[in-house]
Formats: C-alpha cells, structure tokens, sequence
C-alpha cells in the first residue's frame, strides 16, 4: 500500500515545475473542468491529499 501510495506521489509531483505544469494542461484538456483555473484547483487539492494520506499511512505503520 505504502508503495503504491509512494508511486502515485511521485507521479503527481514529478511533472509538476515551476514554469510548465503538464498535469494541469492534461487535466484542462480532458472537458471535466470549466476552465484551467479549475484544474489547477483540483490538481493542487489531489496533490495535497495523496501526500496526506501517504504520511498518515506513514505515521500508523511505524
């Protein structure tokens, strides 16, 4: 589970630079969101809660 988790984050946050974000313009293009400040959104929000998840899955396995 842990490395599942781990992978899924590395995935999400690899992609994800200072001056392009790829995530975020395939995201845009899929139609689920209005607009690109939407997928920027729900990009940042689902980043967040992964590694949430990861250290809280972290902290209850040690």
């Amino acid at each position: 589970m842990r490395i599942l988790i781990s992978l899924l984050v590395i995935c999400l946050i690899l992609p994800q630079t200072e001056f392009d974000n790829l995530l975020v313009r395939k995201f845009n293009e899929t139609g689920f969101f209005a607009n690109y400040a939407e997928a920027k959104s729900v990009l940042k929000w689902l980043t967040w809660s992964i590694i949430f998840v990861f250290l809280i899955i972290n902290y209850f396995l040690h």
